[in-house]
């Protein structure tokens, strides 16, 4: 059910406690929202943004909660200029969409890269889009997951608004742009790679993170992950 595109009254994302929405979920089913909770929040970059506590009307005319909690019980959102399509690109329009911390539009806005936010004159919305193909392991950018929840990885970028982890345990996996991964060294978990052959094998590259970072400005976001799978 996430994200929600909502078209506000006003071109800021700034919505009243109290007040009602109404939403278009990307299965086109219409959803009265209710706000019922704003908290100001700073992300892992230092930029203020707000939370929202948000509940949707459901068949019965109950109020439910709208997002799925993350693994700490957190069920609220951010409000995001613009939208995403089925197959994870972003759309620029006028449209707002609430992304929930459990999603991973909502996350890599909370990691650092908050598509509002300019970083070192650079605007973090193509990182943020990076960030979201990162997260679900989209490796072709055609809005196939090739993750499972939980696992873990070790995001960078170039940008140095999250640095490497040193001594992780992890291997270099992928670059990744706003079309998916640029290049990819070895796939998440190993079944993908079959995948990723039939798909898209021109991104299948062994060269190593120094030559990628260097040799393709197009890679904004890196990321390593164990070569055998785990969950923390």
């Amino acid at each position: 059910m996430q994200p929600l595109f909502a078209k506000p009254e006003s071109t800021t994302i700034t919505f009243e406690v109290g007040s009602l929405v109404t939403t278009t979920t990307t299965q086109g089913i219409t959803l009265n929202i209710k706000i019922l909770a704003a908290e100001p929040i700073v992300t892992e970059s230092g930029y203020e943004s707000v939370l929202y506590s948000l509940a949707y009307q459901d068949e019965h005319q109950q109020w439910q909660p709208l997002c799925k909690p993350t693994q700490d019980g957190d069920l609220r959102a951010l409000a995001l200029p613009g939208q995403w399509n089925a197959i994870g690109d972003y759309v620029d329009n006028e449209e707002i969409t609430f992304a929930c911390t459990s999603g991973v539009i909502g996350k890599c806005a909370l990691w650092g890269y908050h598509p509002q936010q300019t970083e070192q004159g650079y605007s973090l919305q193509p990182f943020h889009q990076a960030c979201t193909r990162m997260a679900r392991a989209d490796y072709c950018g055609d809005g196939v997951s090739h993750t499972q929840n939980g696992t873990a990885i070790d995001i960078y970028d170039r940008l140095s608004i999250q640095l490497a982890t040193a001594d992780s345990g992890m291997a270099f996996e992928a670059a990744w742009g706003t079309e998916g991964a640029v290049t990819i060294h070895r796939t998440r978990w190993p079944e993908s790679m079959d995948y990723v052959q039939t798909h898209c094998p021109e991104r299948i590259q062994s060269l190593p993170l120094e030559n990628t970072s260097s040799q393709r400005i197009d890679a904004l976001i890196f990321n390593d992950s164990f070569e055998q799978p785990q969950f923390p």
